[in-house]
């Protein structure tokens, strides 16, 4: 059975039976929460009560109710994954959610302080790093993506194929390699973003 929000009109309506009335109405797609603090792979994800405790499970998730087959339509419906900053770094990614938005809550990402919705990898090169499969129709706003190696062919955010997609209010950092390398891509648009690595290294 393919999930519906009923009347969507503010974050504490996002639960399944909340809301009646407002915009944009009733929402087909799935609403995943995640908190790296409160949350648990165990939980189901739908809730501030039960959020999972990292990005890549609630992608999973995503991915996983866009194709499921009940419906084809599933496969171009948005899903909506809101990340709660902690202040506490989100581990590495190697997938981004197709037809979704992925969006940090909490403080401004051009900072070094909590609240922050960051994904900081200390133990490979690219913090995010999205293979062949690439992704599409994706926005992705309000985080903080680095990387803290000192190596010098590791980037922020690494995908090998990307279209239609929207980065918005996000920070993408190496300390020696650029920010953002983006091998195939159409349609991408960065908006209001700060991308950059070492002195002498390329932003994008």
């Amino acid at each position: 059975m393919v999930s519906m929000k009923k009347g969507i009109s503010k974050l504490s309506d996002f639960a399944d039976g909340n809301a009646v009335h407002g915009h944009p109405g009733d929402y087909y797609g799935q609403i995943y929460f995640v908190n790296n603090i409160t949350g648990n792979s165990g939980y189901d994800g739908l809730s501030w009560a039960t959020p999972f405790d990292e990005i890549s499970t609630a992608i999973t998730a995503s991915e996983a109710f866009r194709q499921f087959p009940v419906d084809a339509t599933n496969d171009y419906q948005r899903n909506i994954i809101y990340v709660q900053g902690t202040g506490t770094a989100y581990g590495n990614l190697t997938a981004l959610p197709s037809y979704c938005d992925l969006i940090g809550i909490g403080a401004n990402p051009r900072g070094n302080g909590s609240g922050i919705c960051m994904i900081i990898d200390n133990t490979t090169e690219d913090a995010i790093e999205v293979g062949a499969a690439g992704v599409r129709g994706l926005y992705m706003a309000n985080f903080q993506v680095g990387c803290t190696l000192m190596g010098d062919t590791g980037y922020a955010m690494d995908l090998a194929k990307v279209f239609r997609s929207t980065f918005e209010n996000c920070v993408f950092w190496n300390k020696i390699t650029g920010g953002v390398r983006l091998v195939l891509a159409g349609g991408v648009t960065f908006s209001d973003c700060h991308i950059g690595g070492g002195d002498t290294s390329p932003a994008i």
